[in-house]
């Protein structure tokens, strides 16, 4: 999958799962937007959820966690999190 004008050139996974994934991701945030009261944000994590106070409420976390990793995978969930400002660790493999 390549796109055109400005990004052209740019490749986009060729893995027809991953591919899938990020599918299924926007259309269920286009759906979010349109339909709920909750921004989007909450509708992951949920209201009442404090990510800074994650060490007293590892059940809590994890629950939003699987809420990411159904439509992002473990790992990508993992990520996402720690760009959102979750205080989590991102598994990355490294040459060594």
């Amino acid at each position: 999958m390549t796109k055109s004008n400005a990004y052209a050139g740019i490749r986009f996974s060729a893995d027809e799962d991953k591919v899938e994934k990020y599918l299924r991701l926007a259309a269920e945030l286009e759906r979010v937007e349109r339909e709920g009261p909750l921004p989007v944000l909450l509708y992951f994590t949920g209201n009442g959820y404090d990510r800074t106070q994650h060490r007293s409420d590892e059940e809590k976390f994890d629950e939003v966690q699987k809420a990411f990793e159904q439509y992002l995978g473990f790992v990508t969930s993992l990520h996402a999190m720690m760009d959102l400002g979750f205080p989590t660790v991102k598994p990355d493999r490294v040459p060594t």
